[in-house]
């Protein structure tokens, strides 16, 4: 069976999905993390925002398991690759949207921000699916506009790990390395908001993303396999 055939049945993707489901478990349950700037979450929850929780695309590995009880709605590509990760994302308690800005993306832009005004939060990789690399798209920015949520960076470094020679340069932590969780500065977007003023926005948050991934790879940057 072909590739992209296997991918196209619903049975392998359920099989494939569960397999990379155990694999992120077991690969988490044995790091040992630390946690940098946790207290702006704690703040954060404390004057009860919703949250919007952003990360580059390519530190999706980990994520998944740290955000497991948080019942987030996440905006998933609408293509194989986004298949598979829709079914993974089920097993920990995550709900996907699926959509891009390239396919089904006002659609599935439309369903997160009706969601999320119910009490929802959400979670979004806000380069992805196809980058470029580290560019923070504007759909996140219209998306906390309309429903009123806070963006919230959040990303992780290891000190082992492997690097894909796919467009984001995609990392899967080795077992039994150790990890750093940060949590960056919350971004607010208002209402009432000119082009210039969504595009400041929109910057201000690329750069705080890439400020704490910059800084959790420093952590361990003498690492890597």
């Amino acid at each position: 069976m072909k590739i992209k055939r296997l991918f196209k049945s619903n049975l392998a993707i359920k099989i494939i999905s569960c397999f990379l489901a155990k694999i992120i478990k077991i690969v988490c349950l044995t790091i040992r993390l630390k946690t940098i700037n946790e207290e702006v979450y704690l703040r954060l929850k404390k004057e009860e925002k919703r949250l919007i929780y952003t990360t580059w695309h390519n530190r999706l590995f980990l994520i998944p398991y740290f955000l497991r009880k948080k019942d987030l709605q996440i905006l998933v590509s609408k293509s194989q690759d986004g298949r598979l990760l829709s079914s993974t994302l089920k097993y920990f308690n995550l709900y996907p949207i699926e959509g891009s800005t390239h396919r089904g993306g006002a659609e599935a832009t439309i369903k997160m921000i009706h969601i999320l005004k119910k009490g929802f939060e959400g979670g979004i990789t806000p380069d992805g699916p196809q980058g470029p690399k580290y560019f923070l798209k504007r759909g996140v920015i219209d998306i906390a506009q309309k429903t009123g949520h806070t963006i919230l960076p959040i990303t992780y470094g290891v000190s082992k790990k492997y690097t894909l020679h796919t467009w984001d340069n995609f990392i899967i932590p080795c077992p039994f390395a150790k990890g750093v969780l940060i949590y960056g500065e919350p971004i607010e977007v208002g209402k009432d908001l000119s082009r210039h003023q969504i595009e400041e926005i929109r910057l201000k948050a690329e750069i705080e993303l890439s400020k704490i991934t910059t800084w959790a790879d420093k952590e361990y940057s003498f690492h890597e396999s």
